[in-house]
């Protein structure tokens, strides 16, 4: 899987574009998201909601379904696996 074909398989699922590359550069190459993306990757459902923008809000279900359906399941569930995730460099397993 690489970065822009992720991209665009987020945007088809409706997630909003100022997501879809953080999240897609997070899962290739396992770089640091911001606050509200970490807490939905992390799977803390009140601190996403907390920092969730009006367009993330309105968004809500498509970026969850997508982290659920569209990415692998080791880089998401817990605060231990986004971080493993970002420690192994995500896909390419060489940190950036």
């Amino acid at each position: 899987m690489n970065e822009k074909a992720l991209e665009q398989r987020l945007r088809e699922v409706s997630v909003p574009s100022h997501i879809t590359n953080g999240l897609a550069r997070y899962v290739v190459y396992g770089t640091p998201t911001g606050g509200f993306l970490k807490a939905v990757l992390e799977d803390k459902l009140t601190q996403a909601f907390a920092r969730a923008d009006d367009t993330n809000l309105a968004a809500m279900h498509a970026i969850v379904g997508a982290i659920y359906n569209e990415v692998p399941h080791g880089c998401h569930g817990s605060p231990e696996k986004v971080k493993a995730w970002i420690d192994r460099g995500g896909l390419g397993g060489v940190k950036n």
